[in-house]
């Protein structure tokens, strides 16, 4: 018999008065109790999904971060699409009263039209009839007796689809498929290729970014071999792990050197790596350094631990007074190669707190409160959240939004939120913010291989709006961690349906394709991206298991 058991579905205050501000209501009481899953199909589960889905299009009515000229800044100049309501940065004019916007969607030439007193105001009075699809949005400003003014603004944007469950099942359970994944990495030709050569295998041309690349196939190895059930596997897999760390340690920067012990960002000549030769992508060396860390709790090989610490400590050196580094630095002279500053993710503390604990310097424990501290001052209050990528350019502010970093930092506010508990709102919009801005539960917006997007699914960065493994990893690992706070079922049933689309995705040789489109059969995948899919399938199953 299937356990059966129940939660509390909450609203918060915020959400109440918006809502009665144009009329409408909260599909269920505070406090009521919703089945949770298993349950058996028929009743149950139809006022389950009846109550969740009401709940999801509810809190869509809330705008995110609206800006207003002096204050909030508008962040989304560059956004295509938006599950809530937006609100754009038009320009007061002189002698207008109010301003009367009319958005009319391009499919049915229907308008929906209401007047507000700033043309800044987001659009929230319409937005629960406007339908799915492109809207042409007409701002005019208006005198006091209603007559139309000089200054009419425009801006046409996309209409996204809400949440809206139940999502096409999964294949095999996370956990199950998380193992599958490993063991697919393990079995890959240019990964066992280590065991005989101990370098990069010239077939595979991603290797050309050996920190990000092989610093995740180093973690990779080591959860291989705690999950496996052949000793042979696990002998090898350490293997493996060893050679590609013992590679990377062998190729990073000399003591003594500007960047001394850092790992390589680029490699030979494949990809980008011969444009950007030369030069340190920052996000990189401390996730290189906690791959190190596990392989030195696998192995207890000091050669590891030495090797970690040798990262943290040039990074300690390196860090900026405002508690983050610059992005790209030059290898030869340790000088920046443009103004764009990291956004330091967890890898960065949880490096930090590691070293602190190995070599009993409470200043690392200094270093790792900064950079929550900078993150926390800078684009969770700016919502720059800028891509970083190794393979582009560094972007002007705005301009390449992209939502790892953010869903990442949402969790942390989630946990914080325990015992500061006025963090919980702000984790919440966010959170909602990676959602509005790159998930997709259904109607993608016609965008390059749009007809072939195989959905729920989530999106990488504004320079690359297409849906990628790592990136619904992301939302999975967010949605997840927010749940295991709030016990919410909205959060928990949106990671399950991100989830399936990537059991459904994983190949017989438990691979999963980097790209959710036309792609999966014949793009090159990315490693990394696979590894980090894997791993929030195992984050899923282990808040899924806290219920048990």
């Amino acid at each position: 018999m299937q356990k059966k058991m129940t939660l509390s579905v909450t609203w918060n205050h915020k959400l109440a008065v918006a809502l009665a501000a144009i009329g409408a209501t909260l599909p269920v009481a505070a406090g009521t109790l919703v089945q949770y899953w298993p349950f058996d199909d028929g009743a149950a589960s139809t006022a389950y999904w009846q109550t969740l889905n009401a709940a999801a299009a509810s809190l869509s009515l809330l705008p995110l971060r609206p800006g207003e000229p002096g204050g909030a800044p508008f962040w989304n100049a560059n956004a295509r699409r938006f599950i809530h309501p937006p609100s754009f940065a038009f320009t007061a004019t002189n002698n207008a009263a109010t301003y009367r916007f009319t958005a009319r969607h391009r499919a049915s030439g229907t308008a929906s039209v209401f007047t507000a007193d700033a043309p800044w105001r987001p659009l929230t009075n319409i937005w629960a009839a406007l339908p799915v699809g492109y809207v042409d949005l007409t701002v005019t400003p208006l005198d006091a007796a209603g007559n139309t003014l000089a200054g009419e603004q425009t801006r046409s944007f996309y209409r996204a689809a809400g949440f809206s469950g139940p999502y096409e099942p999964g294949t095999r359970p996370y956990r199950e498929a998380a193992k599958l994944c490993y063991s697919g990495v393990y079995n890959l030709p240019h990964v066992q290729n280590w065991l005989t050569a101990g370098t990069p295998a010239d077939d595979y041309e991603l290797y050309c970014y050996p920190a990000k690349i092989i610093g995740a196939l180093i973690e990779a190895m080591v959860a291989h071999a705690s999950l496996t059930e052949h000793a042979q596997a696990r002998t090898n897999a350490l293997a493996i792990a060893r050679a590609s760390a013992d590679w990377l340690i062998t190729n990073s920067q000399p003591a003594g050197a500007p960047l001394a012990h850092l790992p390589p960002t680029y490699w030979g000549s494949k990809r980008t790596a011969a444009t950007y030769k030369g030069q340190n992508m920052m996000i990189y060396p401390p996730e290189t350094a906690l791959s190190y860390l596990l392989l030195y709790d696998a192995t207890q090989d000091e050669k590891y631990r030495t090797a970690a610490l040798n990262i943290a400590q040039t990074l300690r050196a390196l860090q900026l007074p405002g508690g983050s580094w610059h992005l790209k630095i030059w290898e030869s002279n340790g000088l920046p190669v443009s103004a764009n500053v990291v956004i330091p993710e967890g890898y960065f503390e949880a490096l930090f707190q590691r070293a602190a604990q190995l070599t009993g310097d409470p200043a690392y424990s200094a270093c790792a409160a900064a950079t929550r501290q900078y993150v926390t001052h800078g684009p969770f209050a700016t919502y720059n959240w800028e891509g970083q990528f190794e393979d582009m350019q560094p972007t002007p502010p705005y301009e390449n939004l992209e939502k790892g970093k953010p869903a990442e930092f949402s969790s942390y506010l989630f946990v914080q939120s325990a015992t500061e508990p006025a963090l919980l709102p702000q984790a919440r919009e966010l959170l909602s913010w990676c959602e509005d801005q790159f998930t997709v539960w259904r109607q993608p917006l016609t965008h390059l291989d749009s007809a072939n997007w195989q959905m729920p699914c989530a999106l990488e960065q504004y320079h690359y709006y297409t849906p990628i493994d790592a990136s619904s990893a992301d939302m999975i690992r967010a949605f997840a961690n927010a749940y295991a706070v709030t016990r919410e079922a909205v959060y928990l049933e949106k990671a399950k349906a991100l989830a399936d689309t990537v059991t459904r995705m994983q190949r017989a040789d438990g691979t999963i394709p980097t790209y959710f489109d036309s792609r999966a059969s014949t793009g090159t995948d990315w490693l990394n991206c696979m590894i980090f899919a894997a791993r929030a399938l195992m984050r899923l199953d282990e808040v899924m298991t806290s219920l048990e």
